[in-house]
């Protein structure tokens, strides 16, 4: 457990005893990269947002599923942890998450609401007509035995950015060190179970993207692009 913990403090090339590794010019030209993308994407008139958010969070169920194993098959809590310790970093980092998601106290850790939906509505559910790119999401992700799950496509990756992908990556690599399935839920709940989940105080309750944030160790800059982005969200 203990490895583990130090594996993550120097994840992603990070070197926390040097302060933050990324410099605040680089964030503000992603976050301005980001700005524009989203403008570009809202002029669409054939998507909602919601419909964008979807669409992402199951290319980021695909990536992390075909990452997790090379059956590209594990299971919801591996996956949901990948997820969340994905986001937090990217938070910390750069005041945005990968996706637009509510995450959720449980006992086994905080779990993405939206993907969780995701999943036990379109997934699990033959009569779904929810798609992604034109196909039904349960023909793209198969339910199987004890709460595991097969990515039967690969992801769309206009999705996923570099940036996305290297957290991703991270967590993917942390969450397979620990090991995916029973035998490592355990560990992966304990490192989970963090400032931001200790935050709230009943099990079923949202936990604030900001104390996730917190949790992530951000800098006061970081904490201040978190404050413009969410603005940014709320006009747009």
């Amino acid at each position: 457990m203990a490895k583990c913990l130090r594996g993550w403090e120097n994840w992603a090339g990070i070197n926390k005893t040097k302060g933050f590794a990324i410099s605040l010019c680089l964030i503000k030209s992603y976050l301005s990269r980001r700005k524009k993308s989203i403008s570009a994407m809202k002029g669409s008139p054939h998507k909602s947002k919601e419909t964008r958010i979807q669409e992402k969070i199951v290319s980021v169920i695909l990536y992390v599923l075909r990452g997790l194993s090379e059956e590209g098959k594990a299971d919801k809590h591996s996956l949901f942890k990948v997820i969340y310790l994905a986001d937090k970093h990217k938070l910390a980092d750069y005041g945005v998450p990968i996706i637009q998601d509510q995450y959720i106290k449980m006992s086994a850790g905080p779990v993405p609401s939206k993907t969780r939906d995701i999943i036990e509505k379109a997934v699990c559910n033959a009569h779904s007509k929810a798609s992604y790119f034109g196909q039904h999401i349960h023909d793209l992700i198969a339910p199987s035995e004890s709460y595991f799950l097969t990515a039967k496509q690969a992801p769309d990756m206009r999705y996923l950015g570099k940036v996305d992908v290297h957290y991703l990556d991270a967590a993917i690599q942390a969450i397979r060190e620990i090991g995916i399935g029973p035998a490592g839920m355990n560990e992966r709940t304990e490192i989970t179970h963090d400032a931001a989940w200790q935050s709230v105080a009943e099990l079923g309750k949202p936990i604030q993207t900001r104390a996730i944030l917190l949790a992530g160790n951000a800098s006061a800059e970081v904490i201040d692009l978190f404050d413009q982005h969410n603005e940014l969200e709320s006009i747009l």
